[in-house]
């Protein structure tokens, strides 16, 4: 999870308006993943939650909740408004890459550029920006 608007915030509301989001956004997926699950902050506006033992079909179920929840953030956010978070979900098997890090990479090209199908046509980045509501 990204969260894309962080240095508007930082210009626009300063330091306490991003520390207020980075907490929120940490606590979002605290209390959307099981305790046994792994969650980090890889970089200034990076998160990441491994789903220890989740199976395949779960992602989607995973990226509902966190979208109902990032909609109650951003409701609650502050005056500085939403939150503009791009999200990627996606299941891990060995088969399907050499190693655990290379499938990290994967997640994280996802997020920076869309995916393009076996078409050739490009697909639209996923960004969940819920807008506050008035």
């Amino acid at each position: 999870m990204s969260i894309e608007n962080l240095a508007a915030l930082r210009v626009g509301y300063g330091s306490n308006a991003v520390e207020k989001s980075l907490r929120g956004v940490a606590t979002l997926l605290a209390g959307s993943f099981r305790r046994t699950d792994i969650m980090a902050r890889l970089g200034e506006s990076q998160f990441a939650a491994l789903a220890v033992d989740a199976v395949e079909p779960s992602a989607p179920v995973l990226r509902q909740r966190l979208e109902k929840r990032i909609a109650v953030l951003n409701r609650d956010m502050g005056p500085w408004g939403p939150l503009e978070l791009r999200m990627s979900a996606r299941f891990w098997s060995p088969k399907d890459a050499a190693t655990f890090s290379e499938f990290l990479n994967s997640v994280e090209t996802d997020l920076r550029f869309p995916p393009v199908p076996s078409t050739g046509e490009t697909v639209p980045r996923q960004t969940v920006n819920v807008a506050k509501e008035r």
